[in-house]
């Protein structure tokens, strides 16, 4: 779609690995606190500037060897066609947050800075979480359509 704006965009991946996933997010997969999840970081950029800063979370268990992939591509496209998952239902909830910490950093952007967080939801077709996603844009870069 960007492309066909005449629009360069680029994924960059900053932190790939397994660890202690944050409460809300273990909540989320209906985990323990504490338990450990596949977190994929990265950001995105239109032209060379910055556009989106990305936190996905995915469960281990469901393809043991994700964090192998090109992990710049679509997270989606990867665990439907690699990992066959069976995303049925996408469930997300938006808000305005200030900016602060390292996704500023990566947005180039001063804390405090209007931020639109997109708390994403992937279930299957029995309701249980694939993927949990937090995006975070510039407030004054994006707008959302339904």
């Amino acid at each position: 779609m960007l492309a066909s704006q005449g629009l360069e965009c680029e994924t960059t991946v900053l932190q790939a690995d397994v660890r202690e996933c944050p409460e809300n997010i273990c909540l989320g997969f209906g985990l323990s606190i504490g338990s450990q999840l596949m977190r994929i970081e990265r950001t995105r950029t239109i032209d060379g500037e910055p556009i989106s800063y990305e936190q996905t979370y995915i469960n281990q268990r469901d393809c043991p060897s994700f964090l192998e992939l090109d992990l710049t591509r679509s997270i989606y496209q990867l665990l439907r066609t690699v990992c066959s998952a069976d995303i049925h239902t996408v469930e997300e909830s938006i808000e305005v947050v200030p900016g602060m910490g390292r996704c500023i950093r990566h947005l180039k952007l001063q804390t405090g800075a209007p931020l639109l967080r997109v708390f994403s939801r992937a279930l299957d077709s029995a309701g249980h979480p694939v993927v949990l996603s937090q995006d975070t844009y510039p407030a004054n870069k994006v707008r959302l359509t339904t």
